[in-house]
């Protein structure tokens, strides 16, 4: 359903050629840069998940994941060189492979980013993932009013928390039952979902949170938010009761993505005056 197999049997040899290390040779800048930053975080991956865990000087047990995970990560960077490796995508690509064989995981991989998500969400500067951040904010705003001044109170910004729900669509936030049931929804109705899921886990949350009068305890509950959400039917129903077009969803990223734009090539301005200068 999700089109990962359709790209898979249309072209069944380009994921091993992709992850042939043998042809890996006179690689750019970019590719090596990403290469290294895929080799830092991969003992960050999950690391207490007996399949995910790397002893230090120490081959990989025969059933680790990490050798799996380091070729999906390197075969994609390759595939789409204007993403390369980014932060998040390794705990993506690690669930998938708790459940795929790697040519599976690989292109499901490329289903997300290419298919789903907007084509700058993982691009160097981040700047679909910001654009979706702003229209969060506007959504929670709504929605939730109370709860969005109560974090305004407490100098609680959308992108402390939701930064990292929405890099790693979820991977790191929920019980992984839970999060199978979201990425379905993903996968089935597209990136709509990314915005129902974060509001409504917020909702299951909101009385909790309206009590926590002390700021640094806020950000400390938020941090845990959502990790011990194992009732998936009720963050599903809850979510998909939030009424949300897609031509608004559609309206707010233009809106936003003009703002993105604008700040960035205001700071790459800056940036050539002051090396001028």
């Amino acid at each position: 359903l999700s089109g990962a197999a359709h790209k898979l049997d249309s072209c069944p040899m380009l994921y091993k050629q992709l992850s042939d290390e043998s042809t890996w040779n006179d690689l750019s800048n970019e590719a090596n840069e990403a290469l290294a930053q895929i080799e830092l975080d991969l003992p960050r991956t999950f690391p207490d998940h007996p399949r995910f865990k790397m002893c230090k000087d120490t081959e990989p047990p025969p059933d680790s994941l990490i050798p799996s995970l380091r070729r999906v990560l390197r075969a994609y960077a390759r595939r789409n060189k204007q993403v390369g490796y980014c932060q998040g995508l390794n705990f993506i690509a690690g669930l998938m492979l708790l459940f795929l064989r790697e040519d599976q995981a690989f292109w499901l991989l490329c289903v997300l980013i290419e298919d789903i998500l907007p084509g700058d969400y993982y691009s160097q500067d981040l700047s679909g993932c910001n654009v979706d951040l702003r229209v969060f904010r506007d959504m929670l705003s709504k929605r939730l009013p109370k709860l969005w001044k109560h974090f305004q109170e407490a100098g609680l910004g959308v992108e402390f928390f939701c930064l990292e729900w929405f890099i790693a669509i979820y991977a790191k936030t929920l019980p992984t039952e839970t999060m199978l049931r979201v990425w379905d929804s993903i996968f089935l109705e597209g990136y709509k979902i990314i915005f129902r899921i974060g509001l409504g886990i917020l909702e299951l949350y909101e009385k909790q949170l309206l009590c926590i009068t002390e700021p640094h305890e806020l950000f400390a509950a938020m941090q845990d938010l959502g990790k011990s959400l194992i009732d998936a039917d009720s963050l599903i129903k809850v979510s998909f009761a939030i009424q949300m077009k897609r031509t608004t969803v559609i309206a707010l990223r233009e809106k936003h993505r003009t703002e993105v734009i604008a700040e960035r090539d205001s700071r790459h301005v800056e940036k050539k005056e002051h090396v001028s200068n």
